[in-house]
């Protein structure tokens, strides 16, 4: 389990809410709604408590991304 956890919730009782998750680190190609890489995307539906598929975990690839990214580039 990582230490980042971040908790989606939707109190929308008919379509859901849909929530995405885009920054430095991830690995989907050209996020939908703004075009950098996304992490994560999904469409919570009603939990106004949370529950599963509304949570997002990053992996520790994403929160030091800084440091391996100056890795990389010292390798190039």
């Amino acid at each position: 389990m990582a230490d980042w956890q971040f908790h989606m919730r939707s109190f929308d009782q008919s379509t859901g809410t849909w929530f995405g998750v885009a920054h430095a680190g991830c690995g989907e190609v050209g996020h939908r709604h703004c075009g950098v890489p996304g992490c994560w995307n999904c469409t919570v539906h009603n939990n106004p408590t949370g529950g599963q598929a509304s949570e997002y975990s990053p992996s520790d690839w994403v929160i030091n991304f800084g440091a391996w990214f100056n890795l990389i580039v010292d390798g190039i």
